[in-house]
């Protein structure tokens, strides 16, 4: 899966890897962060 990940958007394997922890904890413990990125008032690199 995080190669998945990583294949489509153009970064490597090890960056697929954060980016699936990364929506993982989003999902399961962070709501409110989630809740911002979905709104646009923060973005990806902020909310790692």
């Amino acid at each position: 899966m995080a190669g998945d990940i990583a294949l489509a958007r153009k970064e490597s394997h090890h960056r697929g890897q954060a980016l699936l922890g990364l929506a993982k904890v989003l999902t399961s413990e962070m709501p409110h962060t989630l809740a911002r990125l979905r709104d646009g008032s923060l973005n990806e690199f902020r909310a790692t």
